[in-house]
């Protein structure tokens, strides 16, 4: 998770020496420069932790020499992964001339929820699309006023892979029929990430039971498509959450934007 750095958003990027690399599943990556700090947390009584910083800019590729935007500058607070996991893509950058090149660190990076210890809990609140600076993260609990009713716990796990895992099955409609290989899907846990990702197979009996068209990389829906549209229902440890047909269209009046109707 990081956490935009107000000081100094329009740094210059030559003020920056390149020694730490992060890539995306987008293929983007992270280029900048490590620092370590401790940092100050008030919730539920003070709490000082010792954090990685990176200061730097964002990439197309790993082979990109300019960043994406020359005047706005990141830095940020790396930590909500599992332990023993930075290393598999927090990559330490030795320059050679104008060459850069990628070494796996000898040690992981602290996280924030191994710092923690027995209270590592954490609390992830994001707002609606279009609202400015208005998302939240606690540490030790939840801020328990952004929640309506009790909260719900689901087990989560993590494999070899270093990430946040949970189990869930997909279901569609009043009938409650789980979709092809929807069954105990495995779920990456990601703050960085706010779609829903659909197993193959899944998708495909979604868009035939929906009658959704494929436009430009969208499922679009006609009005009356629309209409007859049902609810999603997510079973997470035997717990059932449901996705509302609202919720599961991007905003109409961002259709236009994306290229399409105002009434698709």
């Amino acid at each position: 998770t990081w956490i935009d750095d107000k000081a100094n958003p329009t740094k210059a990027y030559s003020d920056v020496t390149n020694d730490i690399q992060i890539g995306y599943a987008d293929l983007t990556v992270f280029r900048g420069k490590k620092e370590t700090a401790n940092v100050h947390y008030q919730t539920r009584g003070p709490t000082t932790l010792q954090h990685l910083f990176a200061k730097g800019h964002l990439y197309d590729n790993s082979r990109a020499t300019a960043p994406i935007r020359t005047n706005e500058m990141r830095d940020g607070m790396l930590g909500l992964s599992p332990p023993a996991n930075s290393r598999a893509y927090v990559k330490n950058l030795v320059a050679s001339g104008s060459t850069l090149t990628e070494h796996t660190p000898a040690a992981d990076i602290q996280t924030v929820l191994t710092a923690l210890g027995t209270d590592a809990k954490v609390g992830i609140f994001f707002t609606p699309y279009g609202v400015s600076r208005q998302a939240q993260v606690t540490f030790k609990g939840f801020n328990q006023q952004k929640i309506v009713g009790a909260p719900k716990y689901a087990a989560a796990y993590q494999k070899n892979t270093g990430y946040w895992q949970m189990k869930q099955t997909m279901k569609y409609g009043a009938a409650k029929t789980t979709l092809n290989g929807a069954n105990q899907c495995t779920t990456m846990i990601d703050t960085g990430y706010a779609l829903i990702d659909l197993p193959r197979t899944a998708y495909a009996d979604y868009k035939a039971r929906t009658g959704g068209v494929e436009k430009n990389g969208h499922l679009v829906l006609t009005q009356a498509q629309f209409n007859a549209l049902e609810s999603m229902f997510f079973e997470v440890d035997g717990q059932e959450f449901e996705i509302t047909k609202d919720a599961q269209l991007w905003p109409r009046k961002h259709n236009v934007t994306e290229g399409f109707a105002a009434t698709d």
